[in-house]
């Protein structure tokens, strides 16, 4: 049954009922889309930028504002696909198609410019989570009798060495000698390895972690940004 034969007005979609004068297309244009897409959302976005995440928890944070990303993009899509209605009762086509217009480069500059910025975050924590993946397929080892090389582990902003003293228990050993002894032998080492250097250079502490058979802790030697001058 059609609206003629029913007497009642034909239902408009809700979009169009909404968007019925020019004044409601700006309304709708300024509150809804322009302020959402192109001011909120990339200041709350972007301004994780120059957040640093702890690199245990480093690829969520990165998914997470990934997403953001491109819920924001969806979101613009969404909302300027209601400017694009029919509106063939608006005395002000223009206008319309004006805000059409402004709208397609709002999106596009969300594609192309903020994509580099969303890309880019974080890349140095996958970087470096690749990396610990990709050590860890070799170890543990033992190097030497009465030394186990373990799994290398990541926590906040530190790359962290763990090794077992598998001969020994904590009690018998002289933890300050046995420190003073092994952190200019770990100096050494970290200088001499292009990775640990540029680790450093990053910002990320480097930290050599004994423990004795039984796992308790014997020595924590920290190395931070300045372990090898000039290199850095």
């Amino acid at each position: 049954m059609t609206a003629a034969e029913t007497g009642r007005p034909e239902q408009a979609p809700h979009a169009r009922r909404f968007l019925r004068t020019p004044g409601d297309v700006q309304r709708f244009f300024w509150l809804v889309f322009f302020v959402p897409v192109n001011l909120l959302f990339p200041a709350a976005l972007f301004a994780l930028v120059p957040i640093q995440p702890a690199l245990d928890s480093a690829p969520y944070v990165v998914v997470a504002v990934k997403a953001a990303y491109f819920l924001m993009v969806g979101f613009g899509v969404l909302s300027l696909r209601t400017v694009w209605q029919p509106l063939d009762d608006l005395p002000s086509r223009t206008a319309v198609w004006g805000y059409r217009l402004a709208g397609s480069l709002s999106i596009a500059a969300l594609l192309v410019v903020h994509a580099g910025s969303a890309y880019q975050f974080g890349r140095v924590e996958r970087e470096i989570n690749r990396n610990m993946l990709s050590a860890n397929k070799a170890l543990p080892i033992t190097p030497q009798a009465g030394l186990r090389v373990d799994r290398v582990k990541l926590e906040r902003r530190e790359w962290i060495y763990a090794s077992t003293l598998t001969q020994q228990l904590a009690a018998q050993i002289d933890r300050a000698k046995f420190g003073a002894a092994v952190r200019p032998v770990l100096a050494g080492v970290i200088c001499a390895d292009a990775w640990q250097r540029r680790l450093l250079g990053l910002g990320i502490r480097i930290r050599y972690v004994y423990r004795d058979r039984n796992g308790e802790p014997v020595v924590d030697e920290v190395f931070e940004r300045g372990t090898c001058p000039g290199k850095i």
